[in-house]
Order: C-alpha cells, then sequence, then structure tokens
C-alpha cells in the first residue's frame, strides 16, 4: 500500500468531551463568498488525514498550507511519529492491508483573503509529497434580475 490522504474543509473543527471530534459546516468543493473582495473569514478549519501501511508507519510528516494565487505559507508543522508497537502481533499477520490513519486538526483565523482562490493541503510523509485536497474560494454569482 501506499501513502494516501485527504483534507476535509469546514468552519470550525471542535474535540468534544465525549472524545469524539464534531466538524462544523462542511465544504464540498468551494466556498463562496458573499460579499465584495477582500474578505476576512473569522475562522477556517481543516482535518488533514494521512494514511499508511499499519506494518510501515512513517517517520515524518510536514503538513502545508498553501493560499493560491501568490503560494502564499498559511500554515506549517512538522511531526514525528512515534511508533508504537501494536498489542497483538498475531491480528498483523492476519492482516497484511492493515492502516494507521494520522489526523491533524488545523484551524486557521482570522484569515484575510484578497480575491478568488484556492487553499492547497500537502503532507510531505518521509519526504513524498502527497495532495490531500484543496478548496476553491469563490465568489456568489451576481444575482440575476428577476
Amino acid at each position: 500500500m501506499r501513502m494516501a490522504g485527504t483534507a476535509l474543509f469546514c468552519d470550525d473543527i471542535r474535540l468534544e468531551a465525549s472524545g469524539q471530534t464534531s466538524l462544523i459546516g462542511c465544504y464540498a468543493g468551494q466556498l463562496i463568498v458573499h460579499h465584495a473582495w477582500p474578505v476576512t473569514l473569522p475562522k477556517l478549519a481543516v482535518m488533514a488525514l494521512v494514511d499508511a501501511p499499519r506494518a510501515a508507519p512513517p517517520r515524518e510528516i510536514v503538513l502545508r498550507i498553501v493560499l493560491d494565487p501568490g503560494d502564499t505559507l498559511l500554515f506549517e508543522t512538522r511531526v514525528e511519529a512515534t511508533r508504537d508497537e501494536p498489542s497483538d502481533t498475531a491480528e498483523l499477520e492476519e492482516s497484511p492491508d492493515a492502516i494507521v490513519r494520522i489526523g491533524l486538526n488545523v484551524v486557521l483565523g482570522p484569515l484575510a483573503i484578497e480575491q478568488e482562490s484556492r487553499l492547497r493541503v500537502r503532507a510531505v510523509v518521509d519526504g513524498a509529497e502527497i495532495k490531500l485536497g484543496s478548496l476553491k474560494i469563490v465568489s456568489a454569482p451576481p444575482d440575476e434580475p428577476g
């Protein structure tokens, strides 16, 4: 299995007392702005998920969030993974395709956006880049005369 991953974009990420994570106001590919440019978003959250083979988890992940145009780096963090040995090695032998999912939650804000843009999320896992996803930030279409 090769490394893979995804990014989920939303207005906020909340860690609940119950241990659950709540994603508030999720976006499906684009965020529509209903104001004139520039705009300031009070918050924009990203849940970045990286999947790796459980038998060979990554040693290091660098997460980057970039705003285009301009290739502006909004966020970068480096995480060194510690390898947790499975409690039951027989489980690994029975399931060679088992994965480990590493999640990183990022809340950006306030976030100034000057024009239509694209937010790109990338993970560099042990030196190899994985494209996790992007969010297009666009103007609302003008109201048509009725």
